[in-house]
């Protein structure tokens, strides 16, 4: 947190690692969640689970299904990764990877990683994971065939590289100004990418990151409600795939 501590190289490798992270469980998730919402409308199942269970909790939990599978599979290529390293350290020399990582700046000490800092990459990375799956869920809910997948998940892809290269451009830059990483940390896209690297570099406070935390989340809760009338709305929809405006005007008509 010193003011000077955090080279511009380190910060950009930061952001880069990051954002990477985010793009691969959210990409992977994006086309697996839009599919299962499609496949259980064309199979007429969702008719039959929709006597008992609230489109709410239906859809949520069909989301948080396909979030923790596509979680777990990138849980288990880290600790590959790291079990791999470690094996092959036993037998060859693999100092190249840790000399290249020192080579940049990244390191242990330099970056203070400890369990707080683990915890806040976790709590950001969930946060945005679940932003991202919630939306994926809501432009699956607009098809009806299998046919409107492509387009639903190309939608969603864009918006997640759009946050993606921002915020490179942002760490490519340079240091971020006081207004810069306060708007990168707060605007609720944008923040899935920033927050808790900007915080790691010192250009935020904790109670900016928290902030931003809570804007996720109110977020996550009214797109979550959004998606369950929408979802209650378009079960028995048949033809092309409804856009967002359409959605809107039809959660307006509902109300």
């Amino acid at each position: 947190m010193e003011k000077d501590g955090v080279s511009w190289d380190v910060q950009y490798m930061i952001q880069l690692v990051y954002a990477l992270v985010v793009i691969v469980v959210s990409v992977f998730s994006v086309t697996y969640i839009i599919r299962t919402v499609v496949e259980e409308k064309a199979s007429k199942l969702v008719e039959l689970l929709m006597v008992s269970v609230k489109p709410l909790a239906l859809i949520v939990g069909k989301i948080l299904a396909a979030m923790t599978y596509v979680f777990g599979m990138f849980l288990i290529l880290v600790a590959g990764f790291g079990i791999s390293y470690c094996v092959s350290g036993m037998f060859m020399d693999v100092s190249a990877i840790s000399g290249m990582m020192s080579g940049m700046g990244i390191s242990g000490g330099t970056l203070k990683i400890g369990p707080e800092t683990l915890g806040i990459i976790l709590i950001s990375l969930l946060l945005g994971y679940f932003t991202f799956a919630i939306i994926a869920g809501l432009s699956g809910t607009g098809c009806s065939t299998m046919d409107d997948i492509q387009s639903a998940s190309t939608l969603v892809t864009l918006l997640i590289m759009a946050g993606y290269l921002v915020s490179i451009f942002i760490s490519s830059a340079g240091s971020a100004s006081g207004g810069v990483a306060l708007f990168a940390s707060l605007c609720p896209v944008l923040s899935v990418f920033c927050a808790p690297v900007q915080y790691m570099v010192g250009n935020i406070s904790f109670w900016v990151l928290f902030l931003s935390w809570v804007i996720q989340a109110a977020v996550i809760v009214l797109l979550a409600l959004f998606c369950a009338r929408i979802y209650s709305s378009l079960l028995m929809h048949k033809g092309g795939r409804v856009k967002l405006g359409q959605m809107i005007s039809m959660a307006k008509e509902g109300r």
